[in-house]
């Protein structure tokens, strides 16, 4: 596999790996705010002091998972950009081609004669 083909892998690789760290968010969410419900509901003297530290660990642990997730996912580019990367690399290699600098000098001639408003030539 060359350099544009590992690019589209992981392209599709990060938006399920964005996906999944998504998910954990949310799931860690509702864990977090349950267990604190659960402790809030508990704060009563009649639960034990055991099921009230459970529930306060579990919302330490959710939130934790939260923050976890989250700094996971940041840096993790979606797959429009990898696309943009690839593209950029693929076109960085056909400019640096001797067709591609032919290319570009035609270019540049051409938009010099668009610029001064000379008439085109037609050969």
């Amino acid at each position: 596999m060359n350099s544009l083909s590992w690019m589209i892998y992981l392209a599709d690789v990060a938006d399920s790996v964005s996906n999944t760290l998504a998910i954990v968010t949310v799931a860690s969410v509702i864990g977090c705010v349950s267990s604190i419900i659960g402790f809030a509901a508990s704060h009563d003297r009649v639960w034990a002091e055991e099921p009230k530290k459970s529930l306060r660990n579990a919302a330490l642990w959710f939130g934790g998972m939260v923050i976890v997730a989250r700094l996971l996912a940041a840096p993790i580019p979606t797959s429009a950009t990898i696309y943009a990367i690839a593209a950029s690399e693929m076109g960085e290699q056909v400019i640096k081609t001797p067709t591609g600098g032919k290319a570009i000098k035609a270019l540049d001639a051409w938009l010099d004669r668009q610029i001064a408003g000379e008439p085109e030539t037609k050969e």
